[in-house]
């Protein structure tokens, strides 16, 4: 039997044993006979084996906080990705206060940890752990409570690793669980397996078996070689946690305020057993976002009673805690490692400049392109289903598998803007322009089953921002056809006041009257511009239907429709005093750098639903910060909003918010992390904690960065 190259690095010999060398402690042999049914299927998600397996009682912590997470994560995403472009609740400005530092003695020392990377690293890239009785297998690092090893390959994992003995073998004992649960991967089982039965050792009863059991040397020799390279092929991400402290709170929800997600760790201590939940163990299933859950599931696979825990009581010889830690990960199995937050390299201010931004820009509009529906295989009819939506990088799958009709007006919108831009690198404006326009066409022609556009204000509203930015698509006979039914139906509810029985929300009429203004600035041909007597009621009223401190959540489209009929009437920009305090809110709202603050945050806007408890009293901000920013990044210039004086302030805040979103954008570091690393570069997290990627923020954010770029101050 003839194995290729690439298959020969991906097996494995299953009779190799890490416990059969001199020293092997016990516990990882306990671990190697437990996990032949591979652990690491249940920890990292759909791509692993679902074989039911044996853990130990601190690892069943870990199983029971992804299970128990999976059905409502997967009820939450639709929920999330609709709550940004028409939030479920009202959308307002919070400002921002800041937490306390840590002191001096509860910290890591980086240099150990840094040392205990590449100790680890070499024992990786050898696939060979060393003698427990050794004393390379000694790795002191001050401070450090426990330590968590996650290998990977080509971003899928394929062990983890933790121990919480808190001794200077505690990194030798986390990495060899790890390398155990790699052996137990079925995969490389299976073709392990052949491999023997091939070579005729082992006693399998196949011709050249050995009557005596005896392993074939030539075999043995060409199964460690393999192992070496598959060694070789793994990247390793290394989490070291410093001293716990003490979580206090008369509710679960009570100590889950104070838990910043994705950076803090929790344990629970119950009858003398630890149960711990990592960092970075969370960010690879992508269960950051509830720490109440966290500390739930952990009780659970302690025995600790809900129903105690509900009325606020724990067991006397019960408590919770949290831990910081330290993270080193690489991008590739011989790249240098990097200290990481929250799964991702702080990007500084110093990077926010025009040209970092244009690149910024450039990947997140090929991540767009590279998530549309694929092509249809030659000789079938094809389909129109334009883009795929939310993307979940965990799973590496689209959610739905075709996007609502008004987030493909949206993209369409987005990559329109894009193309325009003169930072935009000629090949992908090309392509930008052409999947927007084949993406308006998708919306005309309908798939069977497909929602359609016309029965959604908002999308109308998209899709005539659409045709105003790119008026030849309407010399395409569906494009014009879908356009001028959707404009008819704008007009008719700026008219009436409401959709059917229904009255418009104020998202509602802040897009048609977005959609309106721009056709009466854009001049369309075959669209007739609306009154501006009337345009202006319809613009007044959404204000006044919208209490102040929730107008955030009409932007950019409310203030895009007050500039372009402005512009469009020749009049005095209307509601100016207004959008001063709009302005005033919002940068109240910026997360400042101060002691306390993480840094990925700074720069982020602090809006409802992001608010953070006690751990996180600077706020916490998301996705969403991009709504804003679409329409600050041209308030700058508007002599009746920003006075000359007050444009540098102005300007450094919107830098600020620009990196913040720069953080958002998944970075080569991050992707190695994925299952599927060129489909999630480049794209827009949810937040710093939350690794999906809502196709509405990538958007949002990507007509952000447009508006940045257009109106991005010329230097002298």
């Amino acid at each position: 039997m003839a194995y290729t190259p690439c298959l020969q690095l991906l097996c494995l010999w299953q009779s190799y044993r890490i416990k059969s060398r001199a020293g092997m402690d016990d516990a990882c042999m306990t671990e190697q006979n437990r996990n032949r049914q591979p652990s690491a299927a249940v920890l990292s998600g759909p791509a692993r084996s679902q074989t039911p397996c044996m853990l130990r009682r601190r690892n069943m912590a870990w199983c029971c906080v992804f299970t128990t997470s999976l059905a409502s994560n997967a009820l939450a995403q639709k929920a999330n990705a609709l709550a940004f472009v028409s939030p479920a609740a009202p959308v307002c400005v919070v400002e921002s206060t800041q937490q306390q530092p840590r002191g001096e003695d509860e910290r890591i020392n980086t240099s150990q940890a840094a040392d205990g990377f590449a100790r680890a690293r070499l024992w990786v890239t050898n696939f060979d752990a060393p003698r427990m009785d050794a004393p390379e297998s000694q790795v002191p690092v001050a401070n450090a409570s426990g330590v968590c090893v996650i290998l990977r390959r080509h971003g899928r994992v394929m062990g983890i690793g933790t121990d919480d003995g808190g001794d200077d073998l505690m990194l030798r004992r986390a990495v060899g669980r790890a390398m155990n649960e790699v052996l137990s991967d079925p995969a490389l089982q299976s073709v392990a397996s052949a491999i023997r039965r091939d070579s005729g050792a082992g006693g399998i009863g196949v011709a050249g078996s050995r009557p005596d059991d005896r392993p074939d040397q030539q075999a043995e020799a060409r199964l460690e070689t393999l192992r070496r390279d598959l060694g070789r092929s793994l990247t390793l991400e290394l989490e070291v946690a410093g001293p716990r402290t003490p979580l206090v709170g008369a509710t679960l929800e009570a100590m889950a305020a104070k838990i910043e997600p994705g950076i803090d760790g929790m344990s629970l201590r119950h009858q003398q057993e630890w149960a711990h939940a990592f960092p970075s163990q969370l960010r690879a299933a992508n269960l950051a976002s509830d720490p109440a859950k966290t500390l739930s599931s952990l009780a659970m696979s302690a025995g600790v009673s809900l129903a105690d825990l509900g009325q606020g009581s724990m067991p006397a010889d019960s408590g919770y805690y949290k831990f910081t830690s330290i993270d080193l990960a690489q991008g590739s199995p011989d790249a240098a490692p990097v200290e990481l937050l929250r799964g991702e390299r702080v990007v500084p201010i110093a990077a926010v400049t025009r040209e970092g931004i244009a690149s910024m820009a450039n990947g997140l509009a090929q991540h767009l392109l590279r998530g549309r529906f694929p092509t249809a295989p030659e000789g079938q009819t094809p389909m129109p289903l334009g883009f795929m939506g939310d993307y979940n990088p965990v799973a590496d799958q689209f959610s739905p598998l075709v996007a609502p009709p008004l987030e493909q007006a949206l993209c369409a919108l987005a990559l329109t803007r894009f193309a325009q831009l003169p930072d935009a690198k000629a090949e992908s404006a090309k392509a930008a322009a052409s999947a927007a326009r084949q993406a308006m066409r998708d919306l005309a022609e309908q798939a069977p089953g497909e929602e359609p556009p016309l029965d959604d204000q908002q999308a109308c509203a998209a899709i005539i921002m659409v045709v105003c930015e790119m008026p030849s698509c309407m010399g395409d006979a569906s494009i014009a056809t879908m356009a001028r039914q959707a404009y008819a139906r704008l007009t008719a509810a700026l008219e009436a006041g409401h959709e059917g029985a229904q009255p418009l929300t104020s998202l509602m009429r802040a897009m048609i009257g977005c959609a309106c203004a721009r056709v009466m600035l854009a001049k369309v041909e075959s669209l007739v511009p609306a009154s501006p007597d009337g345009l202006r009621g319809f613009l007044d009223h959404a204000w006044e239907s919208a209490p102040e401190q929730q107008r955030v959540g009409l932007l950019p489209w409310l203030g895009w429709a007050e500039r372009d009929v402005a512009a469009a009437t020749r009049q005095p920009l209307a509601h100016a005093e207004e959008m001063k305090r709009l302005i005033e809110a919002l940068q109240r709202a910026r997360i400042e750098d101060a002691p306390g603050t993480p840094l990925d945050l700074i720069g982020g806007l602090t809006l409802t639903g992001s608010t953070g408890g006690e751990a996180a009293s600077h706020g916490r901000a998301t996705s969403q910060s991009a709504r804003p920013v679409a329409w600050l990044a041209s308030v700058g210039s508007e002599p009746a909003l920003t006075a000359a004086d007050q444009r540098a302030t102005l300007l450094a805040g919107h830098l600020q918010t620009l990196r913040f979103l720069r953080q958002l954008a998944v970075s080569d570091i991050r992707s190695a992390t994925c299952r599927n690393p060129a489909r999630a570069v480049g794209g827009i997290c949810a937040a710093p904690w939350d690794s999906r990627q809502p196709l509405a923020a990538q958007a949002i954010t990507l007509l952000a960065i447009a508006e940045s770029l257009q109106n991005w101050p010329k230097t002298p």
